[in-house]
């Protein structure tokens, strides 16, 4: 079984904003902000809030609990069920 339907797209968006951050720290662009006494540019801030948005998603999408399928409960019903499925083909 693989990942719950929208994990890796989360964990992309995660990954992205982290790397949108750490490459505005190298790059030289003009500030809009402050946070915490650092001056932070406008790709900084979009790429906290694509992590944050991405940390919103991966809780959403929890792995649903997958159950087994009951066994039928006498040869009869799985006959029947089997006969009423292959006739209508």
């Amino acid at each position: 079984t693989g990942p719950a339907p929208g994990r890796v797209i989360a964990l992309i968006q995660m990954l992205e904003g982290v790397t949108r951050v750490i490459l505005e720290i190298l790059r030289s662009e003009p500030p809009v902000g402050r946070v915490f006494g650092y001056e932070w540019s406008l790709s900084m801030f979009l790429g906290v809030i694509i992590s944050l948005a991405g940390v919103v998603m991966w809780l959403l999408c929890r792995r649903a609990v997958q159950t087994e399928p009951e066994p039928p409960t006498s040869r009869r019903a799985f006959e029947g069920g089997f006969a009423a499925t292959a006739s209508s083909q």
